[in-house]
């Protein structure tokens, strides 16, 4: 008898199981044959098997051709109604090219077993031919509106080189939200398009231009400022070349911008800062050879070295560097470190006033924390070695005539950056990339440093400046030489065999001579 209840309960269960509902969800596109220019239309159709209105979060990505929309997360109540259709704005492909568009994520809460499940639609291809037209804007529009956020920012470009970036807007919870969604609602009925759709673009692109013309007025406010001008100045002197600039207005003498630069060597700079009212604050530039004086004077750490060794040796290799400017004399620099097993750490320090200060590895501070409690026992303990030691274990000092000096030997300084060079190509064997280039640059200095007689700990700033002036025939190699180290050390530069290769022949050359 036990066993048919439990058979008869097992039928039950798995029934269950079989006949739970789900929601079904479904990418479609208004028109199949595309064009540049053309207003194109992304729709997403549900299925709704519940009866009930189903709160759902949107996840979707949808740019094609230099265009688009990114929704990051949006909050939506499906009707209780079998099947209804979300249409987004129309998108006009820039660019022709064969483009996926990839699935939309949709979650939601499952009212029959109240668990949160995730569901994800169709991915998209889509075909764009070129017309002939030029589209002279393009935008791709984030969204995030959830959790009783309200953000939108529209990046915006024309002709691909000049971009800039619309502000941040944020709205008191759910009012542009449901806004949206009901625009969003009302633009399909039975998977029909509404008659409203010109009318509403007419009015997006209305607003466009209108925070268009504020941007251009906030960026002609910028860059009309004396100590704007005089720092891009420097820049252009030095050789960087303007790459984009991004702004935040809030109107047009107020927000927040950021310029970028770039030289053909890759070496990158910015300047960045804010305006209220008319007025710059907070005005501050960084560039690539400012950033190199920070990590050689990092390097040169003594912490720094310790820490950075102990990570090498638990099996950590450096990932990337990464500069925070805090203000025009303070800079905050994390250097980040993984392992195989997906861990990450952080060295970090901050360069003030030309000093490198506050190194720390992360996780020392718990450390920290957990042993504050015995290291105050140590102050009696070593209170009381100093007393033994004044008392019982001082001695006389040995008399000056009689030294026991052992006589140093010259240092074969070859033969050691031999042996880095030996190193460095180990390491770039073993796909330590960043750590091969770091030895090589510490190869240079080191043969250097002693054969022109000159600071051991010397930085590559420090030794470029001694060559440009002793030995000005290798100055340009050399420089060369670190900068394409400090390239890779960063990340500005793919390391790849052929170039290490290279590196290595003349570095070897240079030692031989």
């Amino acid at each position: 008898m036990k066993r048919i209840f439990f058979l008869i309960f097992l039928a039950l269960f798995l029934q269950n199981i079989v006949i739970a509902n789900s929601l079904q969800v479904e990418k479609i596109i208004d028109k199949s044959d595309i064009k540049t220019g053309d207003n194109v239309t992304i729709l997403l159709k549900f299925t709704n098997p519940f009866g009930k209105e189903i709160p759902i979060k949107i996840i979707d990505r949808n740019v094609f051709g230099n265009n688009g929309l990114d929704i990051k997360c949006f909050e939506y109540i499906l009707p209780e109604k079998r099947e209804t259709a979300i249409a987004y704005e129309p998108i006009k492909p820039f660019k022709a090219g064969e483009y996926t568009i990839s699935p939309a994520q949709i979650n939601y809460t499952n009212p029959e077993t109240g668990k949160k499940e995730t569901i994800n639609s169709n991915s998209l291809r889509v075909l764009v031919k070129d017309s002939g037209i030029k589209v002279p804007i393009q935008g791709i529009t984030s969204i995030y509106r959830c959790n009783g956020i309200n953000m939108q920012s529209t990046s915006y470009s024309s002709g691909g080189s000049f971009t800039m970036q619309v502000g941040s807007n944020i709205q008191q919870p759910n009012q542009q939200t449901n806004q949206l969604g009901q625009n969003i609602q009302n633009k399909i009925e039975n998977n029909q398009l509404n008659q409203n759709t010109n009318a509403i673009k007419q009015q997006m692109e209305k607003q466009i231009q209108e925070q268009k013309q504020m941007e251009e007025n906030f960026r002609k406010n910028i860059e009309s400022n004396p100590e704007f001008q005089k720092k891009h100045k420097k820049l252009l002197n030095s050789g960087y070349k303007l790459k984009n600039s991004s702004f935040n207005p809030k109107s047009n003498n107020t927000g927040t911008f950021e310029y970028n630069y770039q030289k053909q060597n890759g070496e990158t700079a910015e300047i960045k800062g804010e305006m209220e009212n008319g007025t710059i604050k907070n005005l501050m530039s960084l560039t690539q050879e400012e950033k190199n004086i920070m990590l050689d004077k990092l390097r040169q750490n003594k912490k720094f070295k310790e820490l950075n060794e102990k990570l090498l040796e638990r099996g950590f290799n450096r990932s990337k560097i990464e500069f925070k400017q805090i203000s025009e004399n303070q800079t905050k620099i994390a250097v980040n470190y993984q392992n195989n097993l997906g861990e990450n750490k952080n060295i970090t320090a901050d360069y003030i006033e030309d000093e490198i200060k506050n190194v720390n590895l992360e996780e020392e501070k718990e450390k920290r924390n957990n042993s504050n409690w015995w290291s105050l026992l140590l102050i009696p303990i070593l209170i009381g070695l100093i007393w033994i030691y004044k008392k019982y274990l001082k001695r006389s000092k040995i008399a000056e005539n009689t030294p026991n000096k052992k006589i140093e030997k010259p240092i074969d300084y070859k033969k050691e950056v031999k042996k880095m060079i030996a190193e460095a190509e180990e390491l770039f064997k073993n796909k330590k990339e960043k750590d091969a280039y770091e030895k090589v640059s510490q190869a240079l200095r080191f043969y250097f440093s002693n054969k022109l007689k000159i600071n051991a700990e010397i930085t590559n700033t420090e030794l470029l400046k001694v060559l440009k002036k002793r030995k000005p025939e290798d100055y340009k190699k050399i420089k060369n030489c670190l900068n394409l180290c400090v390239l890779v050390e960063f990340a500005k530069y793919k390391a790849n065999k052929k170039a290490f290769n290279k590196l290595i022949s003349i570095v070897k050359d240079i030692v031989r001579a």
